[in-house]
């Protein structure tokens, strides 16, 4: 991997809950594709090896999790894999987790911090919150992981950018109608990539699910957005993957021509944080 640059693969893989086996077999197929291009890291969607409707994610943690991160080691080949799974919580049940998977035995992971109970969404009724936004380094390249629901808080990009964040990767489970029928979520996610990239100057990476699940119809649109809100890419309305070149003289630039967050009043936050919490 180059510190200058970073290729990277968005993944929109079939949501399939109850199906690991297909699941695992979607993730095999796309790495292998990935591998073809030379690609650096892949980024999978949102509980992306459970399903999203898992129902017992605790249970799928302590018969799937083990076998299914082992099977995507195996396929790596020295590509880093992103990929969504339910994992054990200390406390007991499972967290939503994005984990990052490499050839190493180790495990790092991002736990979603804000699970939404609203709607058609049930996710505060199985699994356990996060409590802590980490920032990781892939290829020279900081990248912060802000799992679906975590991006429409706008304190948590701030937090990744104040942190350093190169890159800023949602992965999402994101179905039509889930929040409303008044409500487009294809629009808000573009609008909400489209703004990190700008007010940040960061690369944005989007991987939703696709296709029919259960009662539930996600729509994909997975995207990547340039430091300064253009759209690079976005995958078909099927299964597949989209490969971009994440370059560090395009983040620099991105960040000369919009320097906001280098003069930012972190100090004045902090008070007005303070004295809305009192």
């Amino acid at each position: 991997m180059s510190r200058e640059s970073l290729r990277l693969a968005v993944a929109q893989s079939g949501a399939a809950t109850d199906q690991t086996s297909v699941s695992v077999a979607s993730h095999i197929r796309l790495l292998r594709v990935a591998a073809a291009e030379s690609v650096d890291v892949i980024v999978f969607p949102e509980l992306s090896l459970s399903g999203y409707l898992i129902q017992d994610p605790a249970l799928w943690a302590d018969e799937f999790m083990q076998e299914s991160v082992a099977a995507i080691r195996a396929e790596l080949g020295g590509m880093t894999a992103i990929v969504g799974l339910p994992r054990p919580a200390d406390t007991g049940g499972a967290m939503n987790s994005a984990a990052i998977i490499t050839d190493r035995d180790d495990l790092e992971v991002q736990d979603k911090i804000y699970l939404p109970n609203y709607s058609r969404y049930t996710e505060g009724d199985r699994f356990v919150p996060g409590h802590d936004l980490r920032m990781f380094e892939i290829g020279g390249m900081k990248i912060a992981i802000l799992i679906c629901e975590d991006a429409w808080h706008g304190s948590l990009p701030y937090i990744a950018r104040l942190h350093g964040a190169d890159v800023i990767v949602h992965p999402a489970a994101s179905a039509k109608g889930a929040v409303g029928e008044d409500f487009d979520s294809e629009d808000g996610w573009t609008a909400i990539c489209r703004a990190e990239a700008i007010y940040y100057a960061t690369y944005v990476v989007f991987a939703n699910q696709i296709g029919e699940d259960h009662n539930q119809v996600f729509w994909g649109g997975s995207k990547v957005v340039a430091p300064g809100g253009r759209v690079v890419g976005q995958v078909e309305d099927s299964e597949g993957i989209l490969v971009v070149d994440l370059r560090r003289d395009v983040i620099d630039a991105a960040r000369d021509i919009l320097p906001m967050m280098e003069f930012e009043d972190v100090r004045l936050i902090r008070r007005k944080l303070a004295s809305a919490t009192r």
